[in-house]
């Protein structure tokens, strides 16, 4: 697998939290992976909050 390939698919399943068969080794890795999970619940929330307040209304 070639290394921006292999990228995309940690950055797909770490963001989406689906788990990846690829893992972080060092310290700053592993707080980055983590950093990017918490990102993906909160843009996750985020685009839920969105959609129910253009489908309810202000």
């Amino acid at each position: 697998m070639q290394m921006p390939k292999l990228s995309q698919e940690f950055f797909t399943l770490t963001f989406t939290t689906l788990g990846s068969n690829v893992q972080a080794v060092s310290l700053l890795g592993k707080l980055l992976v983590s950093l990017e999970a918490a990102i993906g619940f909160l843009m996750t929330g985020l685009l839920v909050a969105i959609l129910t307040k253009k489908i309810i209304g202000d």
